[in-house]
């Protein structure tokens, strides 16, 4: 059974460059979710290493999508708003300014690798999310990535009405590393239903041969699914429906021609 919401990759520079090779069309990919920064790193910067290296090459290999996202690898052991600034130094540069094909915001990646998660840490990360919710474009989006166990112990030490005020990505649940071969069924639900989005295949997934959007062959690009169907995705990004685009730019070739007779 197909799935009707909406699936779309995550990549950052372990994938390389994004690829669907058609071993599965009728998965169809509406979003994506590009990193652009760890801790102080911007990964946009042209002067960098790391843009020089794959993220350009990344960056052109997903074009194709008309909805992107970025996402921080946030770093506990570095100061909050620094980490924060460069995130809104990002959206102010890159958001909407990409044509057609926008980057309608930015998520957070909480994982909690150096100094652990505890009170000091999770108000470190509060620190940092409430700086970029009141400085980032009025109209981009946030997001919160986090697994399961991160997500409630950030309930525990910042409260549940703050955690749920939040546009939430959620790795993980019953599915997480499994082998796939295609979109769960809509009856499958995240382990917190109310997500915004799902990050419900990992990489190095025993299915990475049949769900594999990489050129790395040794690694499959993560799959998520946003919480609606396309239409809602759109309407959440607040980017027109497709059926709507192609027939406008229909209309505009229609009537050009039209002049172009008159004349």
């Amino acid at each position: 059974m197909a799935s009707t919401y909406a699936n779309g990759p995550d990549v950052s520079g372990w994938q390389g460059k994004y690829k669907n090779d058609g071993k599965f069309e009728l998965f169809k990919l509406w979003f994506v979710i590009q990193k652009a920064a760890q801790g102080l790193w911007d990964y946009t910067d042209p002067n960098t290493r790391n843009y020089k290296n794959w993220w350009k090459a990344q960056f052109d290999s997903i074009k194709s999508f008309k909805i992107r996202l970025f996402y921080h690898w946030y770093e506990t052991e570095l100061n909050p708003i620094e980490q924060a600034k460069l995130a809104v130094k990002i959206l102010n540069k890159r958001i909407g300014k990409i044509g057609p094909r926008l980057y309608i915001g930015m998520a957070i990646d909480y994982e909690s690798y150096e100094n652990g998660l505890n009170k000091t840490t999770a108000l470190g990360l509060k620190t940092y999310i409430d700086y970029v919710l009141a400085n980032k474009p009025k109209k981009s989006k946030f997001l919160l990535y986090c697994n399961y166990s991160i997500y409630k112990a950030l309930v525990k030490y910042l409260g549940a009405e703050y955690i749920e005020s939040l546009d939430l990505w959620i790795a993980g649940g019953k599915f997480y590393n499994q082998k796939l071969t295609g979109p769960l069924d809509d009856s499958v639900l995240a382990p917190i239903p109310r997500a915004k989005i799902w990050q419900w295949s990992a990489d190095k997934n025993e299915g990475a041969d049949e769900l594999d959007f990489s050129d790395n062959e040794k690694e499959s690009i993560d799959v998520n699914r946003f919480n609606g169907t396309p239409l809602d995705l759109y309407r959440w990004a607040g980017v027109f429906w497709p059926w709507l685009m192609y027939n406008r730019d229909k209309m505009i070739r229609k009537f050009k021609l039209q002049n172009l007779i008159l004349k």
